[in-house]
């Protein structure tokens, strides 16, 4: 219904989501509880995203995509799996999309204290095929998002300082290996 989108984005609502978030998230051990509980609020992240009023909502709104970034949780591979590809659809919306995604990553691995996109490339290396195919396609749409040229090699830069090459390389050899 959308009077009551407009109501709801009115209300605050998306701040108000953003806030349980970052309270479930910030849980040590997160539990299966905390992982299911995370899973629905991020689901209504993704319902609200999905048209442009709604989406441009959640950009706009201080901390959001910090949230969601932060629900990179790969133990909780389902919601690893939506929170990569709500990040993956900013970056594909806009530009601020794919700014926001990437600063939202880099505030992720500063909370864990670990160099930039490193739990992004441990899981490409980790985790399943599925798991490793959102990651590719999220690296994907951050890298062709960002405009200016000077800020895509800074990006790369990050990329490889992890290994994302080798890990990507020695994946594909994996999941050949896999497949035969």
């Amino acid at each position: 219904n959308k009077q009551w989108m407009e109501d709801f984005l009115a209300a605050n609502g998306v701040g108000i989501l953003v806030e349980k978030i970052n309270v479930r998230v910030s849980r040590v051990p997160l539990t299966e509880l905390d992982a299911a509980l995370l899973m629905e609020m991020v689901m209504c992240c993704k319902a609200i995203m999905n048209n442009s009023t709604g989406m441009d909502k959640v950009l706009t709104t201080s901390g959001a995509i910090d949230a969601i970034a932060r629900c990179l949780e790969f133990e909780w591979k389902a919601l690893a799996l939506e929170a990569l590809e709500i990040l993956s659809v900013c970056c594909f919306y806009s530009a601020e999309g794919t700014y926001l995604t990437l600063n939202g990553l880099r505030h992720a691995s500063r909370s864990l204290q670990e160099s930039p996109f490193l739990s992004l490339i441990k899981a490409v290396s980790e985790q399943d095929v599925e798991i490793r195919h959102a990651i590719v396609v999220l690296i994907n749409y951050m890298v062709s998002g960002v405009a200016n040229i000077q800020l895509r090699i800074l990006l790369r830069q990050e990329l490889e300082a992890v290994g994302f090459s080798e890990i990507c390389q020695s994946s594909i050899i994996s999941t050949q290996k896999d497949i035969h």
